[in-house]
């Protein structure tokens, strides 16, 4: 089974970033340069679930693709910290999705143009954004969309049945086949020259 998860919010704490996006004394792209400041990412704590999309990454049955709204010129970053705190983590085995530099098309809209490229359906996705939840949900409604909390719980109990029947196969349902990858050109605009 496809799985795409989230990050800021949903993997990754980024509470302590998100005064900038309420700076006033900011215009619009200084905030969001500075909530994606990849020197803050890296800072990031991890939140609940990071074990158990260790334990998935680890799952020959779970094809994993992280799907951020974070701008492409995070990516570096953001593969460091996934390094640094899933140890089953392996960039060419699970990709990282950004959305590119300079685009600030709404996250919901954004995600379900990529999942349409990607072609996954069925999938599970999780993430925090209530917005995108309810965007990937309307244009998927045969893929599973949860909130972290509710899909590390799904996965944790067929990560549970697996091991108690010594099998893989409840991990998606029973189909048992790992959906293949498909990379996409990102555009290397710079971030930092979009208007307001």
């Amino acid at each position: 089974m496809r799985v795409f998860i989230d990050l800021d919010g949903t993997l990754a704490n980024s509470s302590h970033r998100e005064h900038y996006l309420t700076n006033q004394n900011m215009s619009k792209t200084q905030r969001w340069a500075n909530f994606f400041n990849p020197g803050l990412i890296v800072r990031d704590e991890p939140l609940e679930g990071m074990e158990t999309v260790n334990r998935i990454l680890g799952s020959p049955e779970h094809d994993v693709v992280f799907l951020t709204a974070r701008p492409e010129r995070t990516s570096e970053a953001t593969k460091s910290w996934l390094a640094k705190h899933l140890t089953n983590f392996n960039e060419d085995e699970n990709p990282v999705i950004s959305r590119p530099n300079g685009d600030f098309t709404p996250a919901g809209v954004w995600k379900s143009e990529v999942l349409k490229r990607y072609g996954a359906d069925p999938f599970l996705l999780i993430d925090d954004d209530k917005n995108v939840r309810s965007a990937v949900a309307e244009n998927f409604p045969d893929s599973q969309v949860m909130e972290p909390q509710e899909g590390w719980e799904q996965l944790r109990s067929g990560l549970d049945m697996a091991s108690e029947q010594g099998s893989e196969e409840y991990l998606d349902g029973g189909e048992g086949q790992p959906l293949s990858v498909v990379q996409d050109e990102v555009s290397s605009e710079d971030y930092s020259d979009m208007d307001e």
